[in-house]
């Protein structure tokens, strides 16, 4: 009697599978690049370290209101600039609802002009804030000089 028997030689494919990895080796090397490039450098601006650590160094706080209003607070300022300026500061918006970024951007200047010190902001966005203008915000308040921005948790 004659016993069939199976091969057991078995060939793997290998092309789409070659295929399948140099299509991911583009999207990486593609994508890698990009990663840099739409960073943004943001720090935990508060609750990271103990109070006992904390130096005390000039802070703005950016409050964004629901009407597009946006309030600037005033932390750890010399009392001389609190006496001259107040504690915070009003940024109306504009008809549309919009943030009046003109508005802001001589209001920060005018505070960076006062207080050269100051190098740390945080913006305070509401949860019906549009992503868009929190970043637009963070955005204008680099261009002021202001390094260290932070955004505070909703």
């Amino acid at each position: 009697m004659r016993s069939k028997k199976k091969q057991l030689d078995f060939e793997v494919n290998l092309i789409p599978f070659i295929d399948l990895l140099s299509a991911c080796i583009c999207f990486l090397l593609l994508s890698a690049v990009w990663i840099q490039v739409g960073s943004l450098n943001v720090k935990q601006a508060v609750g990271g370290q103990s109070a006992a650590e904390t130096v005390k160094v000039p802070a703005l706080w950016a409050q964004m209101q629901d009407n597009g209003n946006v309030i600037l607070k005033f932390q750890d300022f010399p009392n001389s600039v609190v006496k001259q300026i107040g504690q915070q500061a009003l940024v109306k918006s504009l008809e549309d609802g919009k943030i009046n970024y003109e508005e802001l951007t001589a209001k920060v200047a005018a505070l960076v002009a006062v207080v050269p010190d100051l190098k740390t902001g945080l913006v305070m966005p509401r949860g019906e804030s549009e992503y868009e203008s929190v970043i637009f915000l963070m955005d204008h308040l680099k261009k002021q000089g202001l390094t260290n921005l932070g955004v505070s948790p909703l």
